[in-house]
């Protein structure tokens, strides 16, 4: 990374440049922008990354802050799990999601609709691709009297789950399983039991969402995130699928205001932004389907 960026920066050596500029310590540096594509991407990607360790350094804050219990929203009071993966357990669009989630406000767009599966009082919860619980954890403590089945494709995902399911108390009542497939949808959904489903599998959802799932799934209440930018075609092939049996809503992503945040108060503009930064790689939405 360093070699490629290397005459990206070459340019801040010349005297000729009469380009705008930007003050260091050590002197004042004339900025251009990226000549070319590949100089683009790669000042896009060193930028992430940099973005990415100094993220690192706000969730240390917010931990000290919080002592790892989540502040506001469907789960607040819930406990976090600490793990030295914590900035790096999901895939590069999922960085950071600590800082989200001891704030309260990951996937704040949903908020209403998870309330509203709760006052349903599902006897049954599925959570596929769980990651480290925090939606299956989160569930299993508002919903005290459910069984929660919770699914994630990775061996430390699963062992992080189980963890925060000891640590607040509800591992008696959360099922932790390995990778989701049609059987098991099937197979839970012929229970007989009011059951929610919250599906965030990272395009593998139009795999799993077979339209004989998405039939037998017809008594059940389903959140999906259709990862789009994976395959375009998710969105167009589920919504019509569960317009036939489900109330369905479609669910966009909106803005946030980091200054509304208590715990940002005392950070920088670019500080409170960056915490409530999701990293998603475009706009998203999400297929409300509420069960007749």
């Amino acid at each position: 990374m360093l070699k490629k960026l290397s005459p990206f920066f070459q340019q801040f050596k010349k005297p000729s440049l009469q380009q705008s500029v930007f003050s260091f310590k050590s002197g004042t540096i004339p900025l251009r922008s990226p000549q070319s594509l590949e100089e683009a991407l790669v000042f896009k990607k060193a930028f992430m990354i940099a973005s990415k360790i100094h993220l690192a350094g706000l969730i240390v804050r917010l931990n000290q802050k919080t002592n790892r219990i989540v502040q506001a929203g469907p789960f607040r009071g819930m406990k976090l799990v600490s793990h030295p993966e914590q900035h790096s357990l999901r895939s590069e669009h999922h960085y950071g999601w600590d800082a989200h989630q001891l704030l309260g406000c990951l996937e704040e767009e949903l908020h209403s609709s998870i309330e509203q599966a709760i006052q349903r009082a599902p006897e049954v919860v599925v959570n596929v691709g769980c990651g480290e619980g925090y939606y299956a954890i989160g569930l299993a403590k508002r919903l005290p009297h459910a069984e929660v089945y919770a699914f994630d494709s990775s061996k430390r995902a699963r062992e992080l789950c189980q963890q925060a399911a000891k640590e607040n108390h509800v591992a008696d009542r959360v099922h932790v399983k390995g990778a989701c497939h049609e059987q098991e949808i099937l197979k839970l959904a012929s229970i007989g039991k009011r059951i929610f489903f919250l599906i965030d599998c990272e395009g593998d959802e139009i795999k799993l969402l077979t339209p004989r799932c998405v039939e037998a799934l017809h008594h059940a209440d389903v959140i999906v995130e259709c990862h789009d930018f994976e395959n375009p075609k998710i969105t167009p092939t589920l919504l019509p699928l569960f317009m036939r049996s489900h109330r369905v809503e479609m669910i966009k992503e909106g803005a946030r205001n980091p200054s509304d945040m208590p715990l940002l108060q005392d950070f920088s503009s670019f500080d409170r932004w960056l915490c409530m930064c999701e990293f998603r790689p475009r706009v998203m939405w999400w297929l409300v389907c509420w069960g007749r």
